[in-house]
């Protein structure tokens, strides 16, 4: 083996220590000026950095500014002076299967028949629907099965001025509203017809409106929708949940007594 070589002494030169860089690119982010300090800030003057070249199209060929380069794509003659794509468009759709638990499978089925049924709180007798299995408030599991009325008032309603994708049996515009079946602790949506827009109200007596029998299944769409009564309207201070306080007091219309709160 040969003698070993060993480099020589380092050429002198001016260093710049490494805190003092440090300190430079903090002056320059506090002031403003990416200038500050001299050095690599200073050089790069004037050229945008890579991740902000813009592509350009010149003669059917793609490049990145400023100065194309190894990037370049060709285009074929038949893509030149075609207007660039701004974006895509794609619609989704999303299809699966619901399994219902065994208490919502009791309501659908009971829906073939013209039935609503709800499930019973062994804890205050607050009927739920549509029946989870559970009271929600407490915890405690519902199997006590209750049929109510197709009948009930409106506990709040909003009118709505935009189409629902694909209801284009739906004028505009049209009344959603939260439907308090007789008897029930909670409501539900549906959508109220049969008199104008302007007409529906808080407290106003409805009726369900069934599909024809030969057109049943198990579905709640079986309520086409919901009607007034005619019947005289149910205070706005217990139209909603408050109904059912209502009954729990054993309160009838008309009665002289204090609002709880719902």
């Amino acid at each position: 083996m040969g003698p070993s070589a060993r480099p020589g002494p380092r050429a002198p030169g001016r260093r710049r220590h490494p805190d003092a860089a440090r300190g430079a690119r903090r002056l320059a982010r506090r002031t403003g000026d990416r200038h500050a300090g001299g050095g690599r800030l200073e050089r790069r003057a004037g050229r945008p950095h890579r991740r902000h070249r813009r592509l350009r199209t010149r003669g059917g060929v793609v490049s990145a500014e400023p100065d194309g380069g190894a990037g370049e794509v060709r285009l074929p003659p038949s893509l030149e002076g075609v207007e660039r794509v701004q974006s895509v468009r794609t619609p989704i759709r999303l299809e699966y299967d619901y399994r219902p638990s065994a208490a919502a499978e009791s309501y659908l089925r009971a829906y073939e028949d013209r039935r609503i049924i709800g499930h019973r709180s062994p804890v205050d007798g607050a009927v739920f629907i549509p029946p989870r299995g559970v009271d929600p408030r407490h915890g405690t599991a519902t199997t006590d099965e209750v049929e109510l009325p197709d009948t009930g008032h409106v506990g709040n309603f909003c009118v709505t001025h935009l189409p629902i994708p694909g209801r284009k049996d739906l004028e505009l515009p049209y009344v959603s509203a939260w439907i308090h079946l007789d008897g029930a602790a909670v409501g539900f949506l549906g959508l109220v017809r049969g008199c104008a827009t302007d007409e529906v109200r808080i407290g106003m007596r409805v009726r369900a409106v069934w599909k024809p029998d030969d057109e049943l299944g198990a579905t709640a769409e079986n309520i086409l929708h919901w009607e007034p009564t005619g019947e005289p309207d149910v205070p706005v201070e217990w139209a909603g949940n408050r109904a059912f306080l209502r009954g729990q007091a054993g309160l009838e219309d008309g009665a002289d007594d204090e609002v709880p709160d719902a």
